[in-house]
Protein backbone atom coordinates (compact mmCIF):
# COMPACT_ATOMS: atom_id res chain seq x y z
CA UNK A 1 0.00 0.00 0.00
CA UNK A 2 0.99 3.75 -0.65
CA UNK A 3 0.72 6.44 1.49
CA UNK A 4 -2.28 7.59 -0.77
CA UNK A 5 -3.93 4.62 -0.45
CA UNK A 6 -4.62 6.38 3.15
CA UNK A 7 -7.60 8.46 1.48
CA UNK A 8 -9.58 5.72 0.31
CA UNK A 9 -8.78 3.72 3.90
CA UNK A 10 -9.53 6.44 6.27
CA UNK A 11 -12.83 6.62 4.24
CA UNK A 12 -13.68 2.88 5.00
CA UNK A 13 -12.94 2.94 8.37
CA UNK A 14 -14.71 6.44 9.17
CA UNK A 15 -18.04 4.87 8.03
CA UNK A 16 -17.50 2.12 9.81
CA UNK A 17 -17.37 3.75 13.02
CA UNK A 18 -19.99 5.74 12.17
CA UNK A 19 -22.74 3.36 11.33
CA UNK A 20 -21.47 0.01 12.89
CA UNK A 21 -24.61 -2.10 12.45
CA UNK A 22 -25.62 -3.94 9.93
CA UNK A 23 -28.70 -4.69 7.86
CA UNK A 24 -30.84 -8.09 6.72
CA UNK A 25 -28.53 -8.19 3.74
CA UNK A 26 -26.07 -8.13 5.90
CA UNK A 27 -27.45 -10.47 8.39
CA UNK A 28 -26.46 -13.70 7.31
CA UNK A 29 -22.27 -13.30 6.98
CA UNK A 30 -22.39 -11.22 10.26
CA UNK A 31 -24.39 -13.86 12.37
CA UNK A 32 -22.44 -16.73 11.01
CA UNK A 33 -19.30 -14.91 11.89
CA UNK A 34 -20.71 -14.25 15.87
CA UNK A 35 -21.73 -17.90 15.95
CA UNK A 36 -18.14 -19.28 15.19
CA UNK A 37 -16.58 -16.59 17.41
CA UNK A 38 -18.88 -17.52 20.31
CA UNK A 39 -19.71 -21.71 19.58
CA UNK A 40 -16.28 -22.63 17.37
CA UNK A 41 -16.23 -24.16 14.29
CA UNK A 42 -19.67 -25.65 14.77
CA UNK A 43 -22.82 -25.80 17.01
CA UNK A 44 -27.01 -26.26 17.37
CA UNK A 45 -27.28 -23.13 18.34
CA UNK A 46 -26.00 -21.34 15.21
CA UNK A 47 -27.98 -18.72 14.30
CA UNK A 48 -28.61 -20.36 10.74
CA UNK A 49 -30.47 -23.64 11.94
CA UNK A 50 -33.02 -21.60 12.90
CA UNK A 51 -33.14 -18.59 10.87
CA UNK A 52 -31.74 -20.05 7.53
CA UNK A 53 -32.78 -16.98 4.83
CA UNK A 54 -34.39 -17.70 1.98
CA UNK A 55 -31.53 -19.33 0.13
CA UNK A 56 -28.06 -20.90 1.65
CA UNK A 57 -24.97 -18.49 1.85
CA UNK A 58 -20.94 -19.65 2.16
CA UNK A 59 -19.28 -19.80 5.23
CA UNK A 60 -15.96 -18.72 3.56
CA UNK A 61 -16.57 -15.03 4.17
CA UNK A 62 -17.00 -15.53 7.81
CA UNK A 63 -14.52 -18.28 8.44
CA UNK A 64 -12.08 -15.56 7.13
CA UNK A 65 -13.61 -12.89 9.35
CA UNK A 66 -13.96 -15.02 12.90
CA UNK A 67 -10.53 -15.96 12.30
CA UNK A 68 -8.56 -12.39 11.93
CA UNK A 69 -11.50 -11.43 14.27
CA UNK A 70 -10.10 -13.76 16.93
CA UNK A 71 -6.39 -12.77 16.08
CA UNK A 72 -6.83 -9.33 16.69
CA UNK A 73 -9.08 -10.10 19.72
CA UNK A 74 -6.21 -12.29 21.61
CA UNK A 75 -3.74 -9.91 20.73
CA UNK A 76 -5.44 -7.10 22.08
CA UNK A 77 -6.34 -9.04 25.58
CA UNK A 78 -2.62 -9.35 26.03
CA UNK A 79 -1.55 -5.99 25.45
CA UNK A 80 -4.10 -5.42 27.92
CA UNK A 81 -7.20 -4.18 25.97
CA UNK A 82 -9.93 -6.61 26.00
CA UNK A 83 -12.81 -6.50 23.76
CA UNK A 84 -16.54 -6.16 24.40
CA UNK A 85 -18.35 -8.45 22.27
CA UNK A 86 -20.48 -5.63 20.09
CA UNK A 87 -16.84 -4.46 19.32
CA UNK A 88 -15.96 -7.49 17.85
CA UNK A 89 -18.69 -6.41 14.61
CA UNK A 90 -16.63 -3.45 14.46
CA UNK A 91 -13.23 -5.41 13.95
CA UNK A 92 -15.03 -8.07 11.37
CA UNK A 93 -16.29 -4.77 9.47
CA UNK A 94 -12.90 -3.45 9.43
CA UNK A 95 -11.08 -6.95 8.54
CA UNK A 96 -13.46 -6.78 5.50
CA UNK A 97 -13.34 -3.08 4.87
CA UNK A 98 -9.33 -2.93 5.00
CA UNK A 99 -9.10 -6.18 2.81
CA UNK A 100 -10.70 -4.38 -0.04
CA UNK A 101 -8.56 -1.40 0.22
CA UNK A 102 -5.44 -3.52 -0.07
CA UNK A 103 -6.97 -5.37 -3.21
CA UNK A 104 -8.28 -1.74 -4.41
CA UNK A 105 -4.19 -0.57 -3.65
CA UNK A 106 -2.87 -3.31 -5.72
CA UNK A 107 -5.44 -2.16 -8.97
CA UNK A 108 -3.96 0.99 -8.00
CA UNK A 109 -0.67 0.68 -8.88
CA UNK A 110 -1.56 -1.56 -12.07
CA UNK A 111 -3.24 1.75 -12.62
CA UNK A 112 0.07 3.98 -12.38
CA UNK A 113 2.37 1.79 -14.29
CA UNK A 114 0.07 1.41 -17.14
CA UNK A 115 -1.77 5.06 -17.40
CA UNK A 116 0.51 7.18 -14.71
CA UNK A 117 0.69 8.39 -11.41
CA UNK A 118 -1.64 11.39 -11.84
CA UNK A 119 -4.29 8.66 -13.53
CA UNK A 120 -4.03 6.47 -10.17
CA UNK A 121 -4.02 9.37 -7.94
CA UNK A 122 -7.05 10.51 -9.52
CA UNK A 123 -8.48 7.33 -9.28
CA UNK A 124 -8.17 6.74 -5.38
CA UNK A 125 -9.37 10.49 -4.40
CA UNK A 126 -12.55 9.45 -7.13
CA UNK A 127 -13.01 6.13 -4.89
CA UNK A 128 -12.76 7.78 -1.54
CA UNK A 129 -15.34 10.62 -2.33
CA UNK A 130 -18.14 8.00 -3.79
CA UNK A 131 -20.15 6.97 -1.22
CA UNK A 132 -21.22 3.38 -1.90
CA UNK A 133 -17.63 2.44 -2.68
CA UNK A 134 -16.57 3.25 0.89
CA UNK A 135 -19.44 2.75 2.94
CA UNK A 136 -20.36 -0.85 1.43
CA UNK A 137 -16.67 -1.75 1.27
CA UNK A 138 -17.20 -2.96 4.73
CA UNK A 139 -20.68 -4.28 4.53
CA UNK A 140 -20.79 -8.56 4.96
CA UNK A 141 -22.40 -8.94 1.61
CA UNK A 142 -21.60 -11.72 -0.99
CA UNK A 143 -21.17 -8.79 -3.65
CA UNK A 144 -18.41 -7.07 -1.16
CA UNK A 145 -16.28 -10.57 -0.71
CA UNK A 146 -16.71 -10.82 -4.57
CA UNK A 147 -15.30 -7.79 -5.18
CA UNK A 148 -12.49 -8.12 -3.74
CA UNK A 149 -11.73 -10.44 -6.08
CA UNK A 150 -13.09 -8.97 -9.11
CA UNK A 151 -10.59 -6.11 -8.24
CA UNK A 152 -7.92 -8.58 -8.63
CA UNK A 153 -9.08 -9.71 -11.76
CA UNK A 154 -9.84 -6.42 -13.41
CA UNK A 155 -5.60 -5.92 -12.82
CA UNK A 156 -4.76 -8.55 -14.62
CA UNK A 157 -7.21 -7.97 -17.25
CA UNK A 158 -5.42 -4.27 -17.79
CA UNK A 159 -1.90 -5.62 -17.57
CA UNK A 160 -2.85 -8.46 -20.18
CA UNK A 161 -4.11 -5.82 -22.53
CA UNK A 162 -1.08 -3.31 -22.18
CA UNK A 163 2.04 -5.40 -22.50
CA UNK A 164 3.82 -6.80 -25.34
CA UNK A 165 4.88 -10.01 -24.40
CA UNK A 166 2.38 -12.90 -25.31
CA UNK A 167 3.88 -14.81 -21.85
CA UNK A 168 2.60 -11.72 -19.81
CA UNK A 169 -0.41 -11.80 -21.21
CA UNK A 170 -1.17 -15.71 -21.37
CA UNK A 171 -0.04 -14.69 -17.42
CA UNK A 172 -2.50 -12.40 -16.53
CA UNK A 173 -5.22 -13.62 -18.68
CA UNK A 174 -5.09 -17.11 -16.72
CA UNK A 175 -4.81 -15.16 -13.17
CA UNK A 176 -8.21 -13.42 -14.02
CA UNK A 177 -9.80 -16.12 -15.18
CA UNK A 178 -8.59 -17.78 -11.56
CA UNK A 179 -9.41 -14.91 -9.32
CA UNK A 180 -13.24 -14.73 -11.44
CA UNK A 181 -13.73 -18.04 -10.25
CA UNK A 182 -13.41 -17.23 -7.05
CA UNK A 183 -15.84 -15.11 -7.12
CA UNK A 184 -18.35 -16.76 -8.66
CA UNK A 185 -18.13 -19.86 -7.34
CA UNK A 186 -17.38 -18.95 -3.14
CA UNK A 187 -19.68 -15.93 -3.32
CA UNK A 188 -21.37 -14.55 -6.43
CA UNK A 189 -22.47 -16.84 -9.10
CA UNK A 190 -23.82 -13.01 -11.03
CA UNK A 191 -20.12 -12.39 -11.22
CA UNK A 192 -19.86 -14.73 -14.38
CA UNK A 193 -22.29 -12.04 -15.96
CA UNK A 194 -19.19 -9.69 -15.32
CA UNK A 195 -16.87 -12.30 -16.38
CA UNK A 196 -17.93 -13.14 -19.64
CA UNK A 197 -17.61 -10.17 -21.74
CA UNK A 198 -14.13 -10.18 -20.78
CA UNK A 199 -13.67 -13.56 -21.79
CA UNK A 200 -15.06 -13.13 -24.86
CA UNK A 201 -12.87 -10.17 -25.43
CA UNK A 202 -9.55 -11.86 -24.47
CA UNK A 203 -10.89 -14.65 -27.53
CA UNK A 204 -11.57 -11.94 -30.20
CA UNK A 205 -8.13 -10.53 -29.67
CA UNK A 206 -6.48 -13.75 -30.03
CA UNK A 207 -4.48 -13.26 -26.44
CA UNK A 208 -6.28 -16.40 -25.65
CA UNK A 209 -7.54 -19.42 -27.20
CA UNK A 210 -10.79 -21.57 -26.11
CA UNK A 211 -8.28 -24.33 -25.44
CA UNK A 212 -6.94 -22.01 -23.05
CA UNK A 213 -9.92 -20.60 -21.11
CA UNK A 214 -10.50 -24.77 -20.51
CA UNK A 215 -7.17 -25.27 -19.34
CA UNK A 216 -7.34 -22.38 -16.97
CA UNK A 217 -10.66 -23.12 -15.80
CA UNK A 218 -11.11 -27.03 -15.32
CA UNK A 219 -8.42 -27.21 -12.81
CA UNK A 220 -9.74 -24.45 -10.13
CA UNK A 221 -12.83 -24.49 -10.92
CA UNK A 222 -12.78 -28.07 -9.40
CA UNK A 223 -10.66 -27.20 -6.92
CA UNK A 224 -12.53 -24.53 -6.12
CA UNK A 225 -15.79 -26.81 -6.00
CA UNK A 226 -14.30 -29.22 -4.08
CA UNK A 227 -13.12 -26.66 -1.17
CA UNK A 228 -16.75 -25.20 -1.19
CA UNK A 229 -19.34 -27.67 -1.08
CA UNK A 230 -16.93 -29.76 1.94
CA UNK A 231 -17.32 -26.36 3.96
CA UNK A 232 -20.67 -25.33 3.23
CA UNK A 233 -22.00 -29.34 3.30
CA UNK A 234 -20.21 -29.06 7.00
CA UNK A 235 -21.76 -25.85 8.02
CA UNK A 236 -25.27 -26.23 6.46
CA UNK A 237 -25.56 -30.37 7.67
CA UNK A 238 -26.48 -31.49 4.14
CA UNK A 239 -24.53 -33.19 0.85
CA UNK A 240 -23.47 -31.36 -1.44
CA UNK A 241 -24.06 -28.29 0.12
CA UNK A 242 -22.81 -25.22 -2.66
CA UNK A 243 -24.71 -22.15 -2.11
CA UNK A 244 -24.06 -20.09 -5.15
CA UNK A 245 -26.09 -23.23 -7.23
CA UNK A 246 -29.18 -22.61 -5.31
CA UNK A 247 -29.10 -19.26 -5.37
CA UNK A 248 -28.76 -19.40 -8.84
CA UNK A 249 -31.89 -21.45 -9.30
CA UNK A 250 -33.77 -19.71 -7.01
CA UNK A 251 -32.80 -16.56 -9.20
CA UNK A 252 -32.24 -17.64 -12.23
CA UNK A 253 -34.38 -20.93 -13.20
CA UNK A 254 -37.00 -20.23 -11.02
CA UNK A 255 -37.01 -16.26 -11.41
CA UNK A 256 -38.21 -15.80 -7.71
CA UNK A 257 -35.85 -12.91 -7.53
CA UNK A 258 -38.91 -10.76 -9.32
CA UNK A 259 -40.88 -11.28 -5.90
CA UNK A 260 -38.50 -8.52 -4.54
CA UNK A 261 -39.54 -5.91 -7.35
CA UNK A 262 -38.93 -5.13 -10.96
CA UNK A 263 -37.24 -2.14 -12.41
CA UNK A 264 -37.54 -0.82 -16.39
CA UNK A 265 -34.61 -2.11 -18.60
CA UNK A 266 -32.70 1.30 -18.55
CA UNK A 267 -32.67 1.37 -14.71
CA UNK A 268 -28.91 0.64 -13.83
CA UNK A 269 -27.83 3.57 -16.40
CA UNK A 270 -30.68 5.81 -15.32
CA UNK A 271 -30.66 5.64 -11.53
CA UNK A 272 -27.82 3.28 -10.02
CA UNK A 273 -25.25 4.18 -11.79
CA UNK A 274 -25.61 8.19 -11.98
CA UNK A 275 -26.34 7.45 -8.42
CA UNK A 276 -23.02 5.17 -6.90
CA UNK A 277 -20.63 7.18 -9.73
CA UNK A 278 -22.11 10.71 -8.25
CA UNK A 279 -20.65 14.07 -10.09
CA UNK A 280 -17.66 11.63 -11.72
CA UNK A 281 -19.87 10.84 -14.87
CA UNK A 282 -19.22 13.43 -16.63
CA UNK A 283 -14.93 12.59 -15.61
CA UNK A 284 -16.48 9.07 -17.31
CA UNK A 285 -17.14 10.22 -20.63
CA UNK A 286 -14.59 12.33 -21.13
CA UNK A 287 -12.00 9.04 -20.13
CA UNK A 288 -13.77 7.11 -23.04
CA UNK A 289 -14.44 9.60 -25.49
CA UNK A 290 -10.28 11.28 -25.53
CA UNK A 291 -8.45 7.76 -24.82
CA UNK A 292 -9.23 4.59 -26.96
CA UNK A 293 -6.72 2.56 -24.18
CA UNK A 294 -10.11 2.38 -22.21
CA UNK A 295 -12.29 0.80 -24.66
CA UNK A 296 -11.08 -2.91 -23.97
CA UNK A 297 -12.54 -2.49 -20.36
CA UNK A 298 -14.67 0.12 -20.77
CA UNK A 299 -16.65 -1.54 -23.36
CA UNK A 300 -17.13 -5.14 -21.68
CA UNK A 301 -18.21 -3.81 -18.49
CA UNK A 302 -20.98 -1.85 -21.09
CA UNK A 303 -22.54 -4.81 -21.93
CA UNK A 304 -22.01 -6.78 -18.96
CA UNK A 305 -24.40 -4.05 -17.38
CA UNK A 306 -26.73 -4.22 -20.51
CA UNK A 307 -26.76 -8.28 -19.55
CA UNK A 308 -28.18 -7.31 -16.07
CA UNK A 309 -30.20 -4.86 -17.68
CA UNK A 310 -32.24 -7.93 -19.14
CA UNK A 311 -33.24 -9.12 -15.77
CA UNK A 312 -36.26 -7.88 -14.56
CA UNK A 313 -35.38 -7.66 -11.10
CA UNK A 314 -32.49 -4.91 -10.33
CA UNK A 315 -30.30 -3.63 -7.32
CA UNK A 316 -27.06 -1.51 -7.25
CA UNK A 317 -24.78 -3.84 -5.80
CA UNK A 318 -25.26 -6.28 -8.86
CA UNK A 319 -22.98 -4.30 -10.86
CA UNK A 320 -20.81 -3.05 -7.53
CA UNK A 321 -17.64 -4.92 -9.84
CA UNK A 322 -17.82 -2.57 -12.35
CA UNK A 323 -17.62 0.26 -10.72
CA UNK A 324 -13.73 0.14 -10.25
CA UNK A 325 -13.67 0.28 -14.19
CA UNK A 326 -15.76 3.24 -14.41
CA UNK A 327 -13.72 5.38 -11.78
CA UNK A 328 -10.30 4.23 -14.27
CA UNK A 329 -12.00 5.98 -16.59
CA UNK A 330 -13.47 8.83 -14.53
CA UNK A 331 -9.87 8.94 -13.59
CA UNK A 332 -8.23 9.09 -17.17
CA UNK A 333 -10.21 11.78 -17.99
CA UNK A 334 -9.60 13.93 -15.13
CA UNK A 335 -5.78 13.82 -16.01
CA UNK A 336 -7.04 14.71 -19.77
CA UNK A 337 -8.62 17.82 -18.25
CA UNK A 338 -5.39 19.06 -16.48
CA UNK A 339 -3.53 18.90 -19.82
CA UNK A 340 -5.25 22.18 -21.24
CA UNK A 341 -3.28 25.35 -21.34
CA UNK A 342 -4.23 28.78 -20.52
CA UNK A 343 -7.86 29.52 -19.75
CA UNK A 344 -9.02 26.44 -20.43
CA UNK A 345 -6.78 24.77 -17.93
CA UNK A 346 -8.14 26.76 -15.07
CA UNK A 347 -11.46 25.71 -15.81
CA UNK A 348 -10.93 22.20 -16.64
CA UNK A 349 -9.07 22.09 -12.91
CA UNK A 350 -11.88 24.06 -11.38
CA UNK A 351 -14.11 21.13 -12.88
CA UNK A 352 -12.15 18.43 -11.65
CA UNK A 353 -11.82 20.33 -8.22
CA UNK A 354 -15.47 20.80 -8.41
CA UNK A 355 -16.49 17.24 -9.33
CA UNK A 356 -14.92 16.04 -6.13
CA UNK A 357 -15.95 18.24 -3.46
CA UNK A 358 -19.54 17.99 -4.83
CA UNK A 359 -19.19 14.00 -4.12
CA UNK A 360 -17.62 14.76 -0.71
CA UNK A 361 -20.48 16.79 0.01
CA UNK A 362 -22.86 14.26 -1.13
CA UNK A 363 -20.82 11.72 0.52
CA UNK A 364 -21.08 12.98 3.77
CA UNK A 365 -25.02 13.89 3.89
CA UNK A 366 -25.65 9.95 2.77
CA UNK A 367 -23.39 9.42 5.32
CA UNK A 368 -25.22 11.54 8.02
CA UNK A 369 -28.91 9.94 6.97
CA UNK A 370 -27.29 6.14 6.92
CA UNK A 371 -26.69 7.08 10.72
CA UNK A 372 -29.94 7.66 11.31
CA UNK A 373 -31.33 4.05 9.28
CA UNK A 374 -30.33 1.82 11.51
CA UNK A 375 -32.55 1.91 14.51
CA UNK A 376 -32.69 -1.07 15.44
CA UNK A 377 -29.24 -1.47 16.48
CA UNK A 378 -29.36 1.56 18.01
CA UNK A 379 -32.55 0.49 20.29
CA UNK A 380 -30.58 -2.48 21.29
CA UNK A 381 -27.64 -0.81 22.66
CA UNK A 382 -29.94 1.34 24.07
CA UNK A 383 -32.13 -0.96 25.92
CA UNK A 384 -28.78 -2.64 27.07
CA UNK A 385 -28.62 0.34 29.15
CA UNK A 386 -31.89 0.70 30.68
CA UNK A 387 -33.36 -3.18 31.29
CA UNK A 388 -32.94 -6.59 30.75
CA UNK A 389 -35.13 -9.75 29.27
CA UNK A 390 -36.55 -8.96 25.73
CA UNK A 391 -37.84 -9.78 21.94
CA UNK A 392 -36.87 -7.64 18.95
CA UNK A 393 -38.98 -7.81 16.14
CA UNK A 394 -38.98 -8.29 12.27
CA UNK A 395 -38.26 -4.71 11.58
CA UNK A 396 -35.40 -4.55 14.90
CA UNK A 397 -33.68 -7.59 12.92
CA UNK A 398 -33.74 -5.49 9.70
CA UNK A 399 -32.16 -2.43 11.01
CA UNK A 400 -29.02 -3.11 13.40
CA UNK A 401 -30.23 -5.97 15.80
CA UNK A 402 -27.69 -8.62 15.50
CA UNK A 403 -26.48 -11.54 17.95
CA UNK A 404 -23.04 -9.55 18.59
CA UNK A 405 -25.80 -7.23 20.16
CA UNK A 406 -26.54 -9.57 22.90
CA UNK A 407 -23.79 -8.80 25.88
CA UNK A 408 -25.27 -10.53 28.70
CA UNK A 409 -25.58 -14.43 28.36
CA UNK A 410 -27.41 -14.81 31.86
CA UNK A 411 -30.43 -12.91 29.70
CA UNK A 412 -32.97 -14.30 27.12
CA UNK A 413 -32.89 -13.20 23.62
CA UNK A 414 -35.26 -14.25 20.87
CA UNK A 415 -35.60 -13.53 17.21
CA UNK A 416 -38.98 -15.07 16.76
CA UNK A 417 -41.39 -14.20 14.21
CA UNK A 418 -44.97 -14.47 13.31
CA UNK A 419 -45.91 -14.23 16.75
CA UNK A 420 -49.77 -13.85 17.78
CA UNK A 421 -50.75 -11.17 20.02
CA UNK A 422 -50.84 -13.35 23.04
CA UNK A 423 -47.44 -14.72 22.35
CA UNK A 424 -45.95 -11.17 23.62
CA UNK A 425 -46.74 -11.82 26.82
CA UNK A 426 -43.69 -14.55 27.73
CA UNK A 427 -41.65 -11.50 27.35
CA UNK A 428 -40.97 -9.09 29.70
CA UNK A 429 -39.43 -6.28 26.82
CA UNK A 430 -39.77 -5.82 23.33
CA UNK A 431 -37.80 -4.40 20.81
CA UNK A 432 -40.13 -2.86 18.29
CA UNK A 433 -41.10 -0.31 15.31
CA UNK A 434 -44.73 0.09 16.40
CA UNK A 435 -45.14 0.27 20.30
CA UNK A 436 -48.84 1.31 20.15
CA UNK A 437 -49.76 -2.85 18.91
CA UNK A 438 -49.06 -3.89 22.09
CA UNK A 439 -49.20 -0.83 24.23
CA UNK A 440 -51.96 -3.09 26.57
CA UNK A 441 -48.54 -5.38 28.00
CA UNK A 442 -45.36 -3.21 27.56
CA UNK A 443 -44.90 0.49 28.29
CA UNK A 444 -42.34 2.60 26.84
CA UNK A 445 -39.01 2.88 28.19
CA UNK A 446 -37.21 4.11 25.67
CA UNK A 447 -37.28 5.85 22.04
CA UNK A 448 -34.88 6.06 18.94
CA UNK A 449 -35.45 7.83 15.77
CA UNK A 450 -34.81 6.37 12.33
CA UNK A 451 -34.77 8.07 9.23
CA UNK A 452 -37.87 8.04 7.25
CA UNK A 453 -37.55 10.42 4.32
CA UNK A 454 -36.75 13.97 3.80
CA UNK A 455 -39.41 16.57 3.18
CA UNK A 456 -38.67 19.46 0.80
CA UNK A 457 -41.41 22.45 1.52
CA UNK A 458 -42.45 24.55 -1.47
CA UNK A 459 -40.42 27.44 -2.17
CA UNK A 460 -42.47 30.01 -1.10
CA UNK A 461 -42.81 28.14 2.06
CA UNK A 462 -38.42 27.50 1.90
CA UNK A 463 -38.26 31.37 1.58
CA UNK A 464 -41.08 32.62 3.92
CA UNK A 465 -38.82 35.42 6.78
CA UNK A 466 -41.47 34.76 8.85
CA UNK A 467 -40.79 31.04 9.04
CA UNK A 468 -37.04 32.06 10.27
Amino acid sequence: MNLVDILFLGSVTIKVFLCPYTKVEESFVIQATHDILKWGFVNPNFDHFEFPGVVPRTFTGPLYLSAFTRLIQKVLEYMGYPLEKNSLQIVARLILGWTLVYSNSRLRETIKVVYGKKVSFFYIVICASQFHTSFWGSRTIGNTFALVFTMEAIRCFIYANNVTSQHYQRLNLRNMVRWLLIAIVFFRFDVSVFALPLVLISLLSRKASVKDILLWTIKPLLLSLMVVVLIDSYYWDTKFMWPEANVFYFNAILNKSSLWGTSPWHTYFSLYLPKILMGSVPLVFIGVYTSSVLWNIFIPTLVSISIFSALPHKEWRFIIYSIPVFNICAAYGAQKLRQFSSFLKFVSRAFVIMTIVLNIVATISLTFISILNYPGGEAFALFHKLERKANDDVYSSMTGVTRFGELRDDWSYSKEENLLPTDYTKFTHLLTHNSTAHADHFDVIGVVDGYDGILLSNIKELFNTKNL
